[in-house]
């Protein structure tokens, strides 16, 4: 017997299905916004004010996201990341990218935003749609 109940509002049928769908895409989202901010609050950091820790932390960031994004070749990791869900629309993560590429081009960070923008090119996969894959059994 449950202790404490909360009350709906009348009309809302929401289900636990419904809720816990919903939280995930909060997580993810949360996710994504607590990646990116340090991410952003690096190449901010290292790149605009010169602050050697964060120059090297951004360096690191940026060239493990470059060498994960070879990644995004494999169906299966797209397909992947596409059933779990984007936290985000193209349009924001989008304009996140070209703000973080701008801010390497703008500094003189040449090699890095062209790696950054490899990731850019490699990871937009995720936004789309693939082909159903072919079963083994249907192929012969």
């Amino acid at each position: 017997m449950a202790i404490f109940t909360p009350r709906r509002r009348t009309g809302a049928a929401i289900t636990n299905r419904q809720e816990k769908t919903k939280m995930k895409r909060i997580k993810r989202i949360a996710y994504w916004l607590a990646f990116n901010g340090i991410f952003a609050a690096a190449v901010y950091f290292g790149v605009v004010k010169g602050v050697t820790g964060a120059q090297r932390i951004a360096s690191f960031m940026i060239w493990t996201i470059f060498t994960m994004s070879f990644a995004w070749f494999s169906d299966d990791v797209v397909r992947y990341a596409q059933k779990a869900g984007v936290p985000v629309s193209r349009g924001i993560n989008f304009a996140y990218d070209i703000a973080i590429l701008a801010v390497l081009v703008w500094f003189g960070w040449g090699w890095s935003a062209g790696a950054y923008a490899i990731h850019m090119l490699f990871g937009d996969r995720r936004f789309v749609k693939l082909p159903e894959p072919k079963d083994a059994a249907t192929q012969a």
